[in-house]
């Protein structure tokens, strides 16, 4: 009788510990496929973003030769307003657009607004590695004298917006390298942009 009820038991056990097991075997398997999966979705994602640049750039090769003169940008500022306005929703009255060295090499375009308001251009570099080339007191920044372009909190103020042929106008690269050598006296090797905006009150 004892001996039965200890088998009983014993088996009672082990049923448990296998469906436990079996759960927890069930937990890690839908676990990996969320993270395979999300995995996948980011690549799909990046591919479709790819594909609409392209089919883009295709489109537009077809306008190039009619719209010579918009290509030119002849007003920087003005250009930037628009293309803040294109994406924010507002149009900004900036006043003279400057470039700064916020690291040896790397530059941005900073333009103000009267009502206390700055926005940066900015390659497209990591937030995190921009806030450490700004930040004075960052030892890969500028020296500690130095005032940040992004405001005395610029962890803080790190929220861009990436700025492609996808939000700011579909000939925007283009235009884009042309502000870069007009204001920042380099080339841009890059078909995107950041833009930070800054509320400086």
């Amino acid at each position: 009788m004892l001996l039965s009820e200890s088998l009983a038991n014993l088996t009672t056990d082990v049923l448990i510990v296998l469906i436990l097991g079996a759960i927890l075997v069930m937990e890690v398997v839908t676990m990996l496929n969320q993270a395979r999966q999300a995995g996948s979705m980011r690549k799909l994602e990046k591919q479709a973003r790819n594909y609409m640049q392209e089919d883009l750039r295709i489109k537009r090769g077809q306008l190039e030769h009619e719209l010579e003169d918009a290509l030119a940008v002849q007003d920087p500022r003005d250009w930037l307003a628009s293309v803040i306005g294109a994406v924010t929703g507002v149009r900004p009255e900036l006043q003279a657009l400057q470039s700064v060295e916020i690291s040896p090499g790397v530059k941005v375009i900073t333009g103000d607004t009267q009502d206390f308001k700055r926005y940066i251009l900015a390659p497209a570099i990591p937030p995190q590695e921009v806030y450490q080339l700004a930040d004075p007191k960052s030892k890969g920044g500028l020296a500690a004298r130095t005032p940040s372009v992004f405001g005395k909190n610029p962890r803080k103020n790190l929220e861009p917006i990436e700025l492609s042929v996808l939000n700011a106008g579909i000939f925007f690269d283009r235009q884009a390298k042309t502000v870069w050598a007009k204001i920042a006296h380099q080339d841009l090797s890059t078909d995107e942009l950041m833009l930070y905006a800054l509320d400086l009150a």
